[in-house]
C-alpha cells in the first residue's frame, strides 16, 4: 500500500509540473522538476519618483520534496508591494489556493492567477531595493543561459543558477561582476578568472569552445579512458584473428573426432545388442524353459509311437526299441527339471 501511494505522489507532482505548460506562461526550468523562473511583463505601476513603468517581474517557483502534499514556496523578484506578497521576503502567500492547499490544486492555473493579478492591479516596487534589468530570450545553450539571464540582488537568496554573470554597478557606481556559484566554478574551471567578453567569444567562436571544452578535467579524464578502451578491444580483437587458423584447424580436428565417435557408437550399440541377447540366453529362466519345451516334445513323441502299436501299423519288437529310446529322453529330463525345481541354484552357478 505504501509504494503505491508513493508511485501515485510522483505521478501527481509530475502532473503538476506538465500544467505549467498548458497556461500560456513565459516559463524557464532553472533546475529539472524542482525550480522554475516566470516572467511576467509589464507588471509594475507608473512610479512618479522613479519612472520605471513597464518593469517586468520574476516569479520563482521552488517545488519541496514532499511536494504535491506540501505547498510550493513561490517568491517574487523584485519585492514589490502587494497584498499577497510578504514585503521583507517577497514571498506570496496571500493566495486564497496557496493558504488552503491540496493536491488538486492545478499549479499551473495558480501561478496563471497570480501573474494575472500582478498585470491587472500593477504593483509598485518597496523602497530600496534592487530592480533586474530586463531579460534577454532564453538561450538553449545552458552556458549562453548563464551569462545572460537577469542578475538577481545578492543581498536577496537566491538559487544559485540564477546569479549571473552581466555586470552590475556597486554603490559608489563602479561596474562589478558578481562571483560565480561553486558548482559553475567546479564544472567549468577556469570560468572564474574569464571577463565577460571573453566568455562571449568563447561562446561565439566553435574552434575556442571545442579547445577549451577538450581540456575540461572530467572531460579530458573519459576520452582518455575512452581511448584506453579503445586500445584494449582492438588488440584483443587482434589476438584472436591472429588465433583464427588455429581455431580453424581445431574445428576440423573436432569433426573428425565426431565422426569418428559415431562411428564406434554405432559399433557400440551393436554389441550391447548382442551381449543383452547372450544375457538371455543363458539366464536361468531361459535355460529352464528350454529344458521345459523339450520335455514337453519328448513326451509328445511318444503319442504316436502307442497310436501305430495300437492300430497294428509297427510290430512289438520296433515299438518297444522306439518307445523306449523316447521314453527315456523324456524321463531324464523331467528328472533335470525336478532337481532344478528342488534347487535353483544349479541353473545360477
Amino acid at each position: 500500500m505504501a509504494q503505491f501511494k508513493t508511485s501515485t505522489s510522483q505521478e501527481i507532482r509530475q502532473s503538476q509540473i506538465n500544467s505549467l505548460l498548458h497556461h500560456g506562461l513565459a516559463i524557464r526550468e532553472l533546475r529539472r522538476n524542482v525550480e522554475f523562473e516566470i516572467t511576467v511583463s509589464n507588471a509594475l505601476s507608473n512610479d512618479s519618483n522613479r519612472g520605471l513603468s513597464g518593469t517586468n517581474l520574476y516569479i520563482y517557483v521552488i517545488l519541496p520534496p514532499n511536494f504535491p502534499e506540501m505547498p510550493p514556496t513561490i517568491t517574487v523578484k523584485p519585492i514589490i508591494g502587494h497584498a499577497w506578497v510578504n514585503s521583507q521576503t517577497g514571498q506570496i502567500s496571500g493566495h486564497d489556493k496557496l493558504t488552503r492547499w491540496n493536491l488538486h490544486v492545478n499549479l499551473g492555473k495558480l501561478l496563471k492567477e497570480i501573474s494575472q493579478e500582478f498585470q491587472i492591479r500593477k504593483p509598485k516596487l518597496v523602497e530600496n531595493v534592487y530592480r533586474p534589468s530586463i531579460p534577454p530570450s532564453y538561450s538553449a545553450n545552458p552556458l549562453r543561459a548563464m551569462v545572460s539571464s537577469p542578475p538577481m540582488p545578492t543581498s536577496q537568496h537566491i538559487p544559485p543558477i540564477t546569479k549571473t554573470m552581466t555586470p552590475d554597478v556597486n554603490r559608489e557606481g563602479e561596474e562589478f561582476t558578481p562571483p560565480l556559484p561553486i558548482t559553475v566554478i567546479q564544472e567549468f574551471p577556469g570560468f572564474e578568472i574569464k571577463t565577460l567578453q571573453e566568455l562571449e567569444v568563447m561562446l561565439n567562436d566553435e574552434v575556442i569552445f571545442e579547445e577549451y571544452f577538450q581540456n575540461i578535467p572530467s572531460i579530458k579524464a573519459t576520452l582518455n579512458l575512452r581511448k584506453e578502451l579503445k586500445a584494449v578491444n582492438y588488440a584483443a580483437a587482434e589476438r584472436n584473428l591472429k588465433k583464427e587458423e588455429e581455431i580453424n584447424e581445431l574445428k576440423k580436428a573436432v569433426n573428425e573426432k565426431l565422426k569418428e565417435m559415431k562411428i564406434h557408437k554405432e559399433l557400440l550399440d551393436s554389441q550391447l545388442v548382442s551381449y543383452q541377447n547372450e544375457i538371455v540366453r543363458f539366464s536361468s529362466e531361459y535355460i529352464v524353459g528350454l529344458l521345459q519345451s523339450a520335455a514337453a516334445e519328448s513326451e509328445e513323441l511318444a503319442q504316436p509311437l502307442e497310436a501305430s502299436y495300437k492300430n497294428k501299423n509297427m510290430d512289438l519288437d520296433d515299438f518297444l526299441k522306439q518307445y523306449r529310446a523316447v521314453r527315456k529322453v523324456y524321463h531324464l529330463r523331467a528328472a533335470k527339471l525336478e532337481k532344478i525345481s528342488n534347487d535353483p541354484s544349479i541353473v545360477k552357478k
